[in-house]
């Protein structure tokens, strides 16, 4: 997979005036896939619920109009991929083009994960 990312990212290097957003993947967690906190570990009260690919993708929008950049070209790998379907579904605007790579389904969801 590494190899795959390195030869992608080569390729949009070499087109500079084109402009890149590249998402890889890796979504971490803080210990096992269960949720849970590692011992020791304090849980704030934080509200975790704009924490999620919709909002993260119409993040990468406002970043884009505040970069000035009318389009851009798009490759995610892994959880990436997901989060590149999310921002090519919502807004399809100011993008370019897309590469998926190791894809992550839409239907993907957190909750059987590490089970």
């Amino acid at each position: 997979m590494a190899g795959a990312y390195l030869r992608a990212r080569r390729r949009l290097r070499q087109r500079a005036s084109q402009p890149a957003l590249l998402f890889r993947g890796n979504r971490a967690r803080p210990s096992g896939g269960d949720g849970s906190l590692p011992p020791g570990t304090r849980r704030h009260r934080a509200d975790l619920s704009a924490y999620n690919s919709t909002e993260s993708a119409a993040d990468f929008v406002d970043l884009r109009k505040a970069l000035g950049i009318a389009a851009w070209n798009v490759y995610g790998t892994s959880y990436g991929s997901y989060l590149a379907q999310t921002l090519v579904r919502d807004h399809p605007e100011g993008i370019r083009s897309v590469v998926l790579d190791s894809v992550l389904p839409t239907t993907y969801t957190d909750s059987g994960r590490g089970r």
